[in-house]
């Protein structure tokens, strides 16, 4: 009786698709989000280290002004389109932000790209094999290097991991909303 339409279903039923849309409408535009805090951060790390002519020993310097770009470009747009936060008091959600935000990077992804760098770097080494068998390691040895391919999954996937922190903590703690 209760599964012939949207109108008839059980109230329960209609709330928990309601919250299943929204949950997977916040997750697009979380990733989506992420793709342009990405992006931010690299073009203004490539800007800031090719303008002032930056030293490979001093590049921190320029990720660290880059990084901070990333982090209030992914505040506002986490704060006002993923998860919409109506929130007048936004000092205290900055602060759970820098919390999360910086125990993500500094927690996760350094610990995680150091696992997946020395101690178990099987899947950078999957990668590599593929890179070789399409011919590309052959095509620019310099570039498609086992080293590289190796870093580069590590980075990726403690990307992923923080990005799942980052997510849960960003819709349950930091821009959390008044449950009725």
């Amino acid at each position: 009786m209760w599964g012939h339409g949207p109108w008839l279903r059980h109230p329960s039923t209609r709330r928990a698709s309601t919250l299943t849309r929204l949950l997977r409408s916040q997750l697009r535009r979380f990733a989506a989000s992420g793709v342009v805090n990405t992006l931010a951060d690299y073009l203004a790390f490539m800007a800031l280290t090719k303008s002032f002519s930056v030293p490979l020993d001093r590049v921190w310097i320029a990720k660290l002004a880059s990084g901070g770009l990333a982090m209030a470009v992914s505040f506002l747009l986490n704060r006002g389109w993923v998860f919409a936060s109506r929130d007048a008091r936004s000092a205290g959600q900055v602060g759970r932000f820098l919390i999360t935000t910086v125990s993500a990077s500094w927690g996760i992804q350094l610990g995680l790209t150091q696992f997946f760098s020395s101690v178990w770097p099987l899947p950078g080494l999957i990668g590599f094999a593929a890179l070789r068998r399409m011919g590309l390691a052959t095509m620019a040895p310099g570039i498609f290097t086992e080293a590289a391919a190796i870093k580069t999954a590590a980075f990726g996937l403690a990307t992923m991991a923080s990005m799942g922190w980052n997510f849960i903590l960003y819709r349950t703690w930091v821009f959390r909303t008044a449950r009725s």
